[in-house]
């Protein structure tokens, strides 16, 4: 029996063994599993590794996406562009060595997202956040042409704070990505600290957040007249992504 799996913290919001099980349901696979694995820290994955032989690749979810990087033994090439990993295939040597690969798919979840829900190319983003997700994010902005600006909660050189993000800056915006945490299990009734004063019906919302199905962050937009998605589509995608990478098999998507 082959055994996939999530690893991070705070699973207990996360919708992916659902997702999984769903699609080895109905796809009649009847030789693969799916777990989920909470890690305080990185120390514990290879102990985890080896406890489970049968485990064949797993996802990669906060805050681990860019810190389990060192711990691999190649990455691929869009992985690499994009600094961040969510996925990993295990490979074990006739010899029992053990070989990581890490690739990302969650760029293709959110330029998804782009092509369903977001059209205007010449107004900039604002995305909330600078973690693995956020990275994703940013690398699908760039290629798309999209000027952006990352706010996080301490200013380095290529982001600013949230005490820098002006009201002018907000109505100028035309796309507001959620990278943050908040808004999802343990954090549900919270949202970035932004002034959702100053939102509009030309605003467009993503949460990458898909449960709750509405967080916060979109309700407050919503009420202003925003137009405002979660980011289960994007776990649809990331997750038939992963699948492909595991296995080389391609992508079919259960909704």
């Amino acid at each position: 029996m082959r055994l996939y799996g999530l690893i991070g913290k705070n699973l207990g919001h996360s919708w992916s063994a659902n997702y999984f099980k769903r699609k080895f349901k109905k796809e009649n696979i009847t030789d693969a599993k799916f777990r989920m694995f909470e890690l305080e820290d990185l120390s514990e994955l290879m102990p985890l590794i080896q406890s489970k032989p049968e485990l064949c690749g797993f996802t990669v979810t906060a805050p681990f996406k860019q810190a389990i990087i060192p711990y691999l033994h190649s990455i691929s090439e869009t992985a690499q562009e994009v600094g961040a990993v969510n996925v990993v295939k295990v490979k074990r040597t006739p010899s029992g060595k053990i070989r990581l690969h890490g690739g990302n798919s969650d760029y293709a979840g959110f330029e998804e997202l782009i092509v369903q829900h977001y059209f205007e190319l010449d107004r900039p983003a604002i995305v909330l956040g600078n973690g693995g997700a956020a990275k994703a994010v940013c690398y699908v902005l760039m290629y798309c042409g999209i000027d952006y600006t990352i706010v996080s909660r301490t200013k380095t050189a290529n982001t600013i704070s949230y005490e820098e993000l002006t009201d002018d800056m907000l109505r100028q915006a035309a796309l507001i990505v959620n990278a943050t945490p908040l808004g999802s299990s343990p954090y549900i009734n919270e949202c970035p600290d932004i002034n959702y004063d100053c939102l509009s019906e030309r605003h467009t919302l993503i949460d990458l957040n898909y449960n709750p199905r509405i967080t916060l962050f979109m309700q407050k937009g919503r009420e202003k007249g925003a137009y405002a998605v979660n980011g289960y589509e994007m776990l649809v995608k990331q997750a038939e992504g992963a699948w492909e990478f595991w296995t080389s098999k391609k992508k079919t998507y259960i909704i």
